[in-house]
């Protein structure tokens, strides 16, 4: 029988191509959950990267900067 061999079965090896992307500049992004309450209730709203921009005003690549000059400073002045 083809593709048995002594009772097992045979799986033909197959070559698999993966492509791999190289990317030279990464950039952070938002993931903002947010819980919102008026009079009538409250609920939870997810913002992403495009709306958490315009609520925060800056991006995550600038916010991640001013916090590790923040953290340089801090350490300075410790030290």
């Amino acid at each position: 029988m083809r593709g048995r061999d002594k009772g097992k079965i045979v799986v033909p090896k197959m070559k698999v191509n993966l492509l791999f992307h190289i990317y030279s500049v990464s950039s952070f992004r938002y993931i903002m959950v947010v819980k919102v309450s008026d009079g009538s209730g409250e609920g939870w709203v997810s913002a992403f990267n495009e709306e958490a921009e315009k609520i925060i005003g800056c991006s995550a690549d600038e916010l991640d900067l001013l916090k590790s000059q923040v953290t340089a400073k801090v350490e300075q002045s410790i030290m």
